[in-house]
């Protein structure tokens, strides 16, 4: 344990406090438990893309073809509207 003055808020330094310095040792440990937790988040995140890949390429379909059935009903519409603008 080493004791650090503390120091308030007006910048005096009042009484010590003691609190315990982390060695090298214990940063290495705490540094590749992090590795390891950022390597499961992203094998997390990799998975449940390929999860929900099909998911959302079925998605991506419906939407491109609800477009063209919209798209093909206006040039339908224009058709009609222009074949009974050249019968009348």
């Amino acid at each position: 344990m080493t004791k650090i003055p503390k120091i308030t808020s007006d910048g005096s330094k009042s009484e010590s406090e003691q609190v315990e310095v982390i060695s090298t040792n214990n940063n290495r440990k705490v540094s590749q438990l992090a590795n390891e937790i950022r390597a499961w988040g992203t094998f997390l995140l990799m998975n449940n893309y390929k999860n929900q890949k099909p998911i959302l390429e079925k998605r991506r379909r419906d939407r491109i073809n609800s477009s063209l059935d919209e798209l093909k009903s206006i040039l339908l519409a224009i058709k009609q509207r222009d074949v009974s603008f050249i019968v009348d």
